[in-house]
């Protein structure tokens, strides 16, 4: 376990009202044995050839609370002495303990057929349960998602991936995993882990992806379980070919989580289709940008001539060559142009024109990056969804 403070602790289960804690920063210090029954019971004793069994604890506001594993109740230490405070009784065995990122909640799961399907939610000042939550699954792990917004669990053998939200306590999602262990491990990392930032936006790239590639061998060459945790996905002008070539030739094991592309995610989240039968059947993806800078030679001949949806990556800051460069290629001006800005964000922006005026109509609504361009009769797919939504409020509905 981690603490806030960053140190590193072990906590077992003893025999009786006992455990043991391990510092892991001094582990020369020998263990501590804690009497639950006793505040004053603290004694050191040598390191254990064998460690005792292991238990998640979680370190919230000034207590330390441990699952009693074995037992229907948390421990509740003070944080500074470790001295028993006092107990959470439960309904059932816990055997896993996180916090809410206010410190004010403690989520708990436990084992046994009856209750492994249950999070019960604690009080951390009033010590006591205020909610539980019937998850329907054997709950195998969860944690916050790094806003706190929702619990993500894995349950029924870690085979189902299932979003809590935190607010309400209600299962909104469910989903089923096939690399379970990887995707908890994300979140995991997120809060214990070492994070280190290497993002880019337009115009600004806070380490050269020639740093990035090393740091990744050198993180590696650590012995770490190093994450590159990229936005959309990592082969569609992400650079993730390039990092894979520089690990193999440094003989670095990986694997790849395959991605989703904003090429079709901001555009859907916009209610942009890239594809609909009736005016586009199919969609081009294309870049403003190279790995050394500089123009691009881009074929606008046939771009303009293919038909059918452009989608241009990394276009916001030349947004108006590039239309201009299809335009004079022969793509009709009055074609439907959109630029989807910070899409599925709060912060989401859409800025709807044509091919001639987008660029015009972007500078002037300030829209920002990372920003997608989309020229195609796809763009006006809202407007045909609120024109259907119009009509089917002003229609009665049909008889059968």
């Amino acid at each position: 376990m981690i603490t806030p403070d960053g140190r590193h602790y072990v906590v077992g289960k003893l025999d009786g009202p006992r455990i043991a804690v391990l510092d892991l920063d001094r582990p020369d210090a020998g263990v501590r044995e804690i009497n639950l029954e006793d505040s004053e019971a603290v004694r050191a004793r040598g390191t254990p050839a064998k460690l005792p069994h292991m238990a998640s604890w979680a370190v919230a506001g000034d207590s330390v609370f441990i699952p009693l594993v074995g037992e229907e109740r948390l421990a509740v230490l003070d944080r500074s002495t470790f001295g028993f405070v006092g107990s959470v009784p439960l309904r059932g065995h816990p055997v896993y303990a996180v916090r809410s990122p206010s410190e004010r909640e403690l989520w708990v799961s436990f084992s046994g057929e009856e209750d492994d399907s249950f999070i019960d939610v604690v009080d951390v000042e009033t010590l006591r349960v205020k909610q539980s939550i019937e998850v329907g699954r054997r709950v195998y792990h969860f944690d916050f998602t790094p806003r706190g917004t929702y619990v993500v669990a894995t349950a029924n053998g870690a085979e189902r991936l299932v979003l809590i939200d935190a607010a309400t306590y209600r299962v909104v999602d469910e989903q089923a995993l096939r690399s379970p262990s990887g995707v908890f491990g994300v979140w995991r990392a997120f809060r214990l882990g070492r994070k280190l930032h290497v993002g880019k936006r337009s115009g600004h790239h806070c380490v050269p992806q020639r740093e990035i590639n090393a740091l990744l061998i050198a993180l590696a060459g650590e012995g770490l379980d190093v994450v590159r945790l990229k936005g959309g996905d990592p082969f569609v002008f992400g650079r993730g070919g390039e990092e894979l070539l520089a690990l193999a030739a440094a003989s670095v094991p990986f694997e790849v989580v395959p991605g989703v592309s904003a090429g079709t995610a901001a555009t859907g989240s916009a209610f942009i289709p890239v594809t609909h039968r009736a005016v586009a059947r199919s969609v081009t993806f294309f870049t403003a940008h190279t790995a050394v800078g500089g123009e691009v030679a881009i074929d606008y001949d046939a771009l303009a001539r293919i038909g059918g949806t452009l989608v241009a990556f990394m276009g916001l800051s030349r947004l108006g060559d590039v239309a201009s460069a299809l335009i004079a290629a022969g793509l009709d001006p009055d074609l439907p142009a959109a630029v989807v800005s910070e899409s599925t964000t709060p912060r989401q922006r859409v800025v709807t024109s044509t091919a001639s005026l987008i660029s015009e109509d972007a500078a002037r609504a300030g829209v920002t990056t990372p920003a997608l361009v989309v020229f195609g009769h796809v763009v006006r797919f809202p407007v045909w969804l609120r024109e259907v939504e119009g009509l089917a409020r002003a229609s009665p509905a049909p008889a059968f």
